[in-house]
């Protein structure tokens, strides 16, 4: 085998670096200057929110981690020094995807021959899903780097039987592990490997003691994210917790095995329902590992229990991790492609990839450093197919077929110059039908997701406040996937923005006939009934959705106001503890809580609950990042946190006056109006607490201020007149006359207008 091309080569290495950059400097251009620019998917906005949290100081934070840290982490580190400059961040990813592939070509060189190693970078830079996915707030890129770094040491542990080397390759697989977890599979099975092969070539204690070594510089790296989950949670999580519910989402009655639909939620599941749906299983609160624990049983009955559907599911799986088409998740692939033409030329994909991999590991198959490879994608690939597969999550297969796709090619071309025709011929063949099965769809699945990619820019359209265009998107999407969720619901959400509440209406009605159980939209239906005047109709919307979804929280707190509004206490505190006791700890409906309990007369337990919320939310737990509803700006926590505690000083101001603790009154109800000026309510009980105190003047300058505002009311009047009597300011009775003119039957009015005409 050759073991280094002729000097005049010597140009193929920067050749082929340059054309990768080039590839990726056009890529960034094209994509900033596109409609995909700051257009998120959803596990994108996920990863941005959470590097946000972290930039802004959190670094260790109070929760075990649901998704794997690293990336969130480099991501926070990249936003910190760069002041979130997202062009800065994709350069980055791109630089460390040219890195990616020089170290395949360090790689291969190493392992077979220099030659191999060009071969390897040229199909690695052809290839578009590499500088693809650099473009995206997704982690899969940066696993790449590290899985090859990690066989590079891995092979030099085996040429040099240093252990020094095995722990350096297993740090690098440990980093690879805390940025996806699906590698652990890969260290196990490369731990079984050194016990038996080593074990048969040299002894056994020597086998054992370069696996353990392996095993220690993976565990120096994992073992950290564990105790920090363990102190801070006081939940054993190796790394992350979604491990059992992703088994469950590609392992159920109604999973497709591309995407992650949770059966009664449909695609637009929350964390929350999940753990809801388990706790009231198990009939008591879980901690996340418990949680994991009861989704993978569930995945793991569905298997036991239904192998006739089980086994053709995981079929269907292992068709579509080696399809040639891009699987899609959350983005239509396609539709970029077909706007950034760098990548629309670039040739290469699993149509070549397999077909000559495959020829490379046959070749090799007495090759331990091809077999190394090969047991790499192998794991790599079960890891992928247990759970769900689309494009991100097979990246680093891709990456592991290279080295066995150019070791075939060199040794296609050795049998070529060696005149092994017939072989070659039969190997062509057979190549060639792997490649027309990488090209076939055979379950006729819409690879071109088009409408998953309208439907992402009409929601960024919305957010952005261009209605009409949102409209339009929406509506194409609605063409492409008459059948998807979610699009009829934001069409009618756009319609309400534009205050058109029939069309609105509509929509809210038709997202029913697509997801009959959509909490979604009759919060929705709700909230145009209670725009309407209908607070009995959109009661009994909000109940629909908080009986589909008692942890909904939108539709809890809609619940509340129009409970409120119709008298329904009780029954607004009912529906409230139930969401309570499914939902994780919340601050919100605490106050909610303390507000019903007040309504209610109740004010000592409406005391307490105001005061377990004020302690939550200056806790400021970190939010999980594990759906849509965990992602809010810093600034926006910070404002609904004030305009909440605002809230409560008014509330326990108001039960101090109530109970005539008139000075404690006072400095609550300042405070809460020092959060929030524009609490008129506040407003009024502090000029009510100030006039009894005696302060006459700061309270003739708080009812000037509500009745400029126009808010007032009869007691506003006559508070003002009041304190003009006891001030000796004229216009007494004109003010005594306006409260009785708001409200004849006012009798503090009455009898002090009274009195004075006496």
């Amino acid at each position: 085998m050759e073991t280094r091309p002729p000097n005049t080569n010597r140009w193929l290495l920067p050749a082929a670096l340059l054309t990768g950059l080039f590839v990726r400097v056009v890529c960034q251009w094209q994509y900033g200057s596109s409609i995909f620019w700051g257009d998120y998917s959803v596990d994108e906005q996920l990863h941005n929110a959470w590097a946000k949290y972290i930039a802004s100081g959190h670094l260790v934070g109070d929760a075990a981690y649901f998704r794997a840290p690293l990336y969130p982490y480099f991501l926070a580190l990249l936003y910190a020094i760069s002041d979130a400059n997202m062009h800065v961040v994709f350069a980055v990813q791109h630089l460390i995807g040219l890195v990616t592939g020089w170290l395949l070509y360090r790689l291969c060189s190493e392992m077979f021959s220099e030659t191999i190693g060009l071969i390897a970078l040229g199909i690695y830079v052809l290839t578009p899903t590499f500088p693809y996915f650099e473009n995206q707030l997704l982690l899969d890129f940066l696993i790449l780097p590290f899985v090859l770094s990690g066989l590079l040491f891995l092979h030099r542990a085996l040429l040099l039987r240093k252990r020094s080397h095995y722990v350096i390759a297993g740090i690098f697989f440990g980093l690879s592990a805390i940025t996806r977890p699906n590698t652990l599979l890969f260290v196990c099975g490369a731990i079984a490997w050194l016990l038996v092969s080593q074990g048969r070539r040299a002894n056994l204690r020597q086998a054992a003691n370069n696996a353990a070594f392996y095993a220690l510089g993976v565990a120096s790296v994992i073992a950290p994210v564990t105790i920090r989950n363990l102190a801070v949670s006081g939940d054993f999580v190796l790394i992350s917790s979604q491990g059992g519910l992703n088994f469950y989402l590609g392992n159920n009655d109604r999973a497709d095995g591309i995407s992650a639909y949770m059966p009664g939620f449909g695609a637009s599941w929350d964390y929350s329902d999940c753990r809801a749906v388990a706790e009231n299983a198990e009939g008591r609160v879980l901690s996340d590992s418990e949680v994991s624990g009861y989704w993978l049983w569930q995945g793991i009955r569905f298997a036991l229990d239904q192998p006739d559907r089980y086994l053709p599911l995981m079929l269907k799986k292992f068709y579509l991790l080696f399809n040639n088409h891009d699987v899609s998740n959350n983005r239509s692939i396609p539709y970029v492609y077909n706007e950034i033409w760098v990548l629309r030329i670039l040739p290469l994909g699993l149509w070549l990839l397999l077909p000559t991999a495959i020829v490379g590991a046959v070749a090799g198959r007495r090759n331990s450093r091809v077999v190394i490879v090969a047991l790499f994608v192998a794991a790599y690939s079960a890891s992928v197919v247990l759970f769900f597969v689309n494009s991100r999550f097979r990246l680093p297969v891709i990456l592991g077929l290279i080295p066995l796709s150019a070791f075939g090619i060199n040794a296609a071309v050795g049998l070529y110059r060696e005149k092994f025709r017939r072989l070659l011929n039969v190997t062509g063949a057979i190549s060639a039908l792997i490649s027309l099965l990488t090209l076939s769809n055979f379950y006729g699945i819409d690879f071109d997701n088009r409408g998953q990619e309208e439907y992402n820019l009409g929601n960024r359209s919305r957010i952005e406040g261009r209605f009409s265009e949102a409209l339009e998107r929406y509506r194409a999407s609605a063409h492409a996937r008459p059948d998807m969720s979610e699009v009829n619901l934001n069409i009618g959400v756009t319609f309400l923005n534009l205050g058109r509440l029939d069309s609105a209406e509509t929509y809210f009605y038709k997202e029913l006939t697509v997801t009959e159980d959509s909490a979604e939209a009759f919060n929705n239906l709700g909230v145009v009934a209670g725009l309407t005047g209908g607070d009995s109709l959109a009661l009994s919307f909000v109940e629909e959705a908080v009986r589909r979804k008692p942890q909904y929280f939108d539709a809890v707190i809609n619940y509340v106001i129009h409970a409120r509004r119709l008298g329904r206490i009780r029954d607004a505190l009912t529906v409230v503890d139930s969401s309570i006791r499914v939902s994780e700890p919340n601050a919100y409906l605490r106050f909610y809580r303390g507000v019903l309990l007040f309504d209610a007369g109740d004010l000592e337990s409406a005391q307490s609950e105001f005061e377990l919320s004020r302690g939550m939310l200056k806790h400021d737990p970190q939010p999980s990042f594990t759906s849509m509803s965990d992602i809010q700006s810093p600034r926006e926590s910070a404002e609904r946190r004030t305009a909440t505690d605002a809230m409560i000083d008014y509330h326990l101001g108001t039960i101090a006056g109530r109970r005539g603790q008139l000075d404690s009154a006072r400095v609550i109800l300042s405070r809460a109006l020092e959060g929030d000026s524009t609490l008129v309510e506040a407003k009024i009980n502090l000029a009510s607490a100030l006039t009894l105190l005696g302060q006459f003047d700061e309270a003739l300058r708080l009812t000037q201020e509500i009745i400029e505002s126009g808010n007032s009311n009869a007691l506003v009047w006559y508070l003002e007149g009041f304190c003009r009597m006891n001030l000796g300011l004229p216009g007494v009775i004109p003010a005594l006359d306006s409260a009785i003119t708001v409200n004849p039957e006012y009798v503090p009015a009455l009898r002090l207008r009274q009195s004075l005409q006496k």
